[in-house]
């Protein structure tokens, strides 16, 4: 009856191709406008004239501007009889010819108002293209003030639109919008009247006009009248429920939107798309999922997580809070890299048995997850099971993986070394590199950058595999020769062929006797990659090929490890290096590990890692030749710095390296920037090698004799541990993100005072406002959660709070790990613009802008950090002159700053500049609203303002927020940036305990930071007429001031502009934002950037922006939230400078 039964397409195609089911419209989504040709646009282009919301593109057939052409802000039209728009200037249209012999008052008004809505377009215009129409327009409109057009209810058949007569129409969005007109409504019918007054303003259309639930609204407004005469057409009030399908069945029906005057299917509740008007559809949890009977065609996350997304949902957003519906099983494999074209192509089967699945309960990725999370993004699609199950070895996963250049790309799509092919060992697992090679009938095709392949193949193929067993029996050239499986006696050759069709290896099925075929893709005896192992009968038992035994026994560090990996070493006895030999990765602590191996000896050197997400412990297990079986005893010895153990006497530090060894001899190990280093046992000397914790492995010995390493482990076993804070990253391990929730003053107050000298309970406070029944977000120390609940639960408090994260550690550490596995969906000009990016990256992007856009593009140096480091910002500009709003060139251009990063923790805030700065670059001359507003005014962005500090939330410490500069406490270092402005410095809300996060320095300007920027600024003052700080977090856009509750003079003004950036902000994905001074919307913040901003630099338009989230993720929002944080943030400032413009260009 909704048609949720019906396909959702929507493609420019329909617009050029012939009517069919694919371009069915009227299926589409609430969140878009139909074209009426199988095109959707978004919903606010259905109002061409409106100015809160500066993106988005018109129908192809202009469907969205019939009957209101005259109206659009981006294409000159005029509306034909018809409806449809004409584009040809001087057109002459045959109702009109200037005069009024032929017209009433009232049509000579609306052709006037057409006439200066399109600057004189059509032939006869008296008025418009010179001179302005709003005398003729008083002298011939029955009300000037009142102005109906179009003479229609054209949004809704209820709502009217009124214009009024003015000189200019910069602006063309109508006066006023007024309820006049009848819907069916659930119950009864809303009729509404002119003499109702039901008059909405134009600066209330974002919150009726471009809302999709118009008539919900229209249904529920006071003032109308409501209709239950039974001789009248409504919507039931019971919807389908007292219906029947054709077939006789009862409609799958549940009333999820109350009172909406719309019934929806029980198939569109957690379906990805909003139906009800508050989103009820899409937050309900349903213990049976209301789209069982269609399951198969719909995709369940989880089976805690019941949702009924159709196929078009997944790869178009985290939904699942598993990230199953955008990463296959959550792994690394993004849904929309699967290329589906063709319903019967391997992808496209994939996805419908991916979706199919997706609801069976039996199902358990768990370890699929997890496993496949921890391994290289290199080790994918390499013939390795380096996961179990070999989710990394998949065929239809592997279908779009690249090869490296020389590498061979097997018949199942995974990458091998040009020199493994046909050396007698099957790598790929169709064995297509080895004896299947030969039906592999376009290898030279598919490895056509492969110089000579064909000789490869001829010289080390052919010849090789000419003899082999039973080759007498078989075809070389199609069929593999084994012992049959599946026959009553295998070894009766002469009944049962020994010879099996080369298609047949690696296609899951054992053909061969023991499963010889299937070696490379089926399980062996320990969860393994099969090989040789042999499957008794029924597989009920196994026989493992020889291997090594490495038995774990009182392993202290096992009980919480999540994952482990393992990496076999062989050493170079020429030139003494390691030479990795084998890989295996495990979920969780195993019991015990090995491989196969058909080495003429066992690797000399294991190392085993272990992880938790927040820490790294690393052992080294030297591996003696004879034996099989290593016990593992001895405690952990942690590495320190060696800045901790080296003398300052102007030597440098690797020269003492030995000393350490002589001078200590309980020292096991340490480690630099560079070295580890392990002191031998006689400790005479210390062997130092490289080892690069981004390898995972210790790959070259730099200096001490490996031999003689070598020898030291045969002496004593030596097992070490390195933390990741060993890397001197500070680590959050077992920290906690709590919630408070304080209900009176008298908490609020206490919890001020308390935030002063929370870090010497090591308690931070995340949260930057203080309010009753507002949320307040802290994190704990492991050592100061039973003190601080106790704190919290005291009879002075009585404060109830929640935990938000109960491993601080792990999410930094997953965060981490998925920026250095998880490749970038929206790359361009060389850069990621969906991944954070350390502070050397974001300064080579700026470059990189300069070269690409060199003709709006110069980047410019505030001045230098306390550390040394550039603080370096890019200008967006363009040739072309401003104008004010009457068309006339202004003198001088004004001027924009925006700046991120003061607060160096939070990573959104450069993200969202770098965003918004490409946008205007990449779309200037293709989109007309940034062309014409990079026009408008010059752009000074400086993405990272507190450059030291962002740099140590990159190699220190992920949750630094101040500067680094030396303070009066020897341990405590920096200043908070946005407290250290010389306007009402330090009067409130800000501490003068250099330890505080917001310390607000010896005096105002103490940063050399805050004064670099500020003379920046001070020196452009006569041109910037708009300043905005990004932060995170909270969604919030505030004015000044921050040193009071109170407002400044201005402040309407100001907060005028805040309600048109949440406005349009809210309108692309629904977030919504608080708008309000700073003082009394968080609360007293003296000493900040935006106070002295507009109090002393008279910035008028002066704003700080708190980006993403409201608490869930708070400083630590995934990258996935970039992309949508820079797009509505940008909608946002386009609205705002469209109302600045109004005003400094006047």
């Amino acid at each position: 009856m909704d048609h949720s039964d019906e396909p959702y397409h929507n493609t420019l195609l329909c617009f050029t191709s012939p009517a069919d089911f694919e371009c069915d419209e009227h299926v589409g989504p609430r969140s878009v406008w139909s074209c009426g040709d199988g095109v959707q646009i978004v919903p606010w282009m259905r109002l061409p004239y409106q100015q809160i919301i500066m993106t988005g593109s018109d129908c192809s057939n202009f469907r969205n501007l019939n009957y209101i052409c005259e109206t659009s802000r981006y294409v000159a039209a005029w509306t034909l009889p018809n409806g449809m728009c004409e584009f040809s200037r001087n057109y002459d249209d045959p109702r009109f010819d200037g005069t009024t012999a032929n017209m009433s008052s009232m049509e000579m008004c609306v052709y006037l108002l057409k006439c200066g809505l399109t600057d004189g377009f059509e032939r006869d215009c008296p008025c418009g293209r010179n001179t302005s129409c709003y005398n003729l327009m008083i002298s011939y409109c029955p009300n000037p003030q009142w102005i109906q057009y179009p003479n229609m209810g054209l949004i809704r058949p209820y709502v009217l639109t009124y214009y009024i007569a003015q000189k200019s129409y910069s602006d063309k969005t109508p006066a006023y919008f007024v309820f006049s007109g009848t819907i069916q409504c659930r119950g009864y019918r809303a009729v509404a009247s002119t003499n109702m007054n039901i008059t909405i303003l134009s600066n209330h259309v974002p919150q009726y006009i471009l809302s999709p639930y118009k008539d919900f609204y229209f249904c529920l407004n006071a003032l109308i009248e409501k209709n239950t005469s039974v001789s009248i057409k409504y919507f039931p009030v019971t919807c389908w429920n007292d219906s029947r399908t054709f077939l006789n069945h009862s409609y799958n029906y549940i009333d999820i939107c109350p009172n909406f005057q719309q019934c929806i299917s029980a198939y569109r509740i957690n379906d990805g798309d909003i139906d009800c008007p508050h989103g009820e559809d899409e937050k309900v949890e349903i213990a049976t999922s209301p789209c069982a009977k269609i399951q198969r065609h719909r995709f369940q996350c989880s089976p805690l997580q019941k949702t009924c997304f159709p196929v078009r949902v997944l790869g178009t957003g985290e939904r699942c809070t598993n990230k199953f519906d955008q990463y296959v099983y959550g792994t690394g494999k993004m849904i929309n890299s699967i290329s589906c074209k063709h319903r019967n192509d391997d992808g496209c089967r994939f996805l419908k048995t991916y979706v199919e699945e997706s609801s069976k309960k039996e199902k358990n990725v768990s370890s699929i997850v997890h496993s496949i999370e921890t391994i290289p993004h290199r080790f994918y699609c390499d013939s390795h099971w380096d996961v179990y199950p070999p989710t990394d070895e998949k065929r239809e996963f592997c279908q779009e993986w690249t090869c490296r250049k020389q590498w061979f790309r097997c018949k199942t799509h995974q990458c091998i070394p040009l020199k493994y092919v046909c050396d007698g060992e099957w790598d790929c697992s169709d064995a297509s590199d080895e004896q299947a090679i030969f039906s592999y009938k376009n290898v030279l095709d598919i490895n056509q950058d492969i110089q000579n392949l064909s000789n490869i193949i001829e010289k080390n193929c052919k010849k090789p595999y000419l003899k082999q067993p039973y080759s007498n029996f078989c075809n070389i050239s199609n069929e593999y020769p084994c012992l049959l499986a599946n026959v009553t006696n295998p070894l009766d050759i002469k009944r049962n062929r020994p010879c099996i069709n080369l298609a047949l290896i690696g296609d899951g099925v054992y053909d061969c006797y023991g499963g010889l075929d299937e070696r490379n893709t089926a399980t062996g005896c320990q969860k393994r990659m099969k090989g040789f192992d042999f499957p008794c009968e029924n597989r009920q038992y196994c026989i493992p090929n020889s291997r090594i035994r490495i038995q774990v026994a009182d392993f202290p560090s096992g009980k919480n490890t999540l994952g482990s990996v393992v990496q076999y070493y062989d050493v170079n006895n020429v030139n003494m290096n390691l030479i990795p030999r084998y890989r295996q990765v495990f979920h969780e602590m195993p019991s015990d590990f090995g491989f196969d191996h058909n080495l003429t000896q066992v690797p000399i050197l294991a190392v085993l890692r272990l992880h938790n997400l927040t820490s790294f412990r690393y052992y080294i297990l030297y591996i003696q030749p004879n034996k099989t079986t290593i016990n593992i005893t001895s405690t952990p010895q942690e590495c320190p710095h060696s800045t901790s153990l080296v003398l300052q006497n102007g030597i440098p530090a690797a020269f003492q390296y030995h000393r350490i060894c002589r001078n200590d001899s309980l020292r096991v190990c340490f480690y630099d920037s560079i070295y580890l280093c392990i002191c031998e046992s006689d400790q005479k000397q210390a062997a130092c090698f490289i080892h690069d914790l981004s390898l995972e492995l210790c790959n070259r010995c730099v200096s001490g004799d490996m031999k003689m390493l070598m020898s030291s482990f045969v002496a004593f076993l030596l097992s070490m541990t390195i933390n990741f804070n060993v890397y001197a990253y500070k680590s959050y391990s077992q920290y906690q993100l709590w919630r408070l929730h304080a209900t009176n003053n008298e908490q609020v107050a206490k919890l001020i005072d308390f935030s002063h000298i929370a870090h010497q309970h090591k308690v931070n406070f995340w949260s930057e406002e203080f309010h009753i029944d507002l949320p307040i977000d802290v994190t704990v120390a492991p050592e100061s959660i039973e003190s601080f609940a106790k704190y919290l639960s005291s009879d002075e408090l009585k404060i109830k709070y929640d935990i938000i994260m109960k491993d601080i550690g792990s999410i930094i550490e997953g965060q981490n790990l998925i920026y250095k596995v998880q490749s970038s969906s929206y790359y361009a000009d060389d850069f990621a613009y969906d991944k954070y990016h350390p502070l050397e990256e974001i300064h080579a992007w700026i470059d990189k802008m300069v070269e690409t856009y060199p003709s709006l593009a110069t980047s410019f140096t505030v001045g230098q950090s306390y550390e040394k480091r550039e603080m370096k910002g890019l200008k967006i500009s363009s040739t072309k002159a401003a104008v004010k709003l009457d068309g006339t060139p202004v003198n001088a251009k004004k001027a924009v700053w925006w700046d991120g990063g003061i607060h160096a923790r939070e990573w959104i805030s450069p993200a969202t500049n770098i965003y918004i700065a490409h946008a205007l670059l990449s779309n200037y001359s293709v989109d007309p609203t940034i062309t014409h507003i990079v026009d408008q005014f010059d752009y000074y962005i400086l993405p990272v303002f507190n450059v030291d500090g962002y740099a140590y939330t990159w190699t220190k410490d992920r949750l630094w927020r101040k500067t680094r500069s030396p303070t009066s406490k020897p341990n405590c270092f920096g200043a908070d940036p946005n407290r250290n402005w010389d306007y009402q410095w330090c009067e409130g809300g800000a501490s003068r305990d250099p330890c505080d996060d917001t310390y607000c320095g010896s005096k105002a300007f103490s940063e050399i930071e805050t004064v670099q920027v500020s003379k920046f600024i001070g020196d452009h003052r006569d041109t910037i007429v708009h300043y905005i700080n990004f932060h995170s977090y909270s969604q919030l856009w505030m004015t000044p001031w921050g040193y009071t509750t109170k407002k400044p003079a201005q402040f309407k003004l100001q907060d005028d502009g805040s309600v048109q950036a949440v406005n349009a902000l809210a309108a692309v994905f629904g977030t919504k934002y608080i708008h309000g001074n700073i003082g009394a919307t968080i609360y007293v913040a003296s000493g900040n950037t935006v106070d002295w901003t507009s109090g002393t630099a008279n910035i008028t338009f002066s704003y700080a922006v708190e980006l993403r989230d409201t608490g869930e993720y708070g400083f630590l929002l995934p990258e996935n939230q970039i992309i949508p944080t820079g797009k509505e943030t940008l909608a946002g400032e386009l609205a705002l400078l469209k109302y600045i413009e109004g005003h400094v260009y006047a």
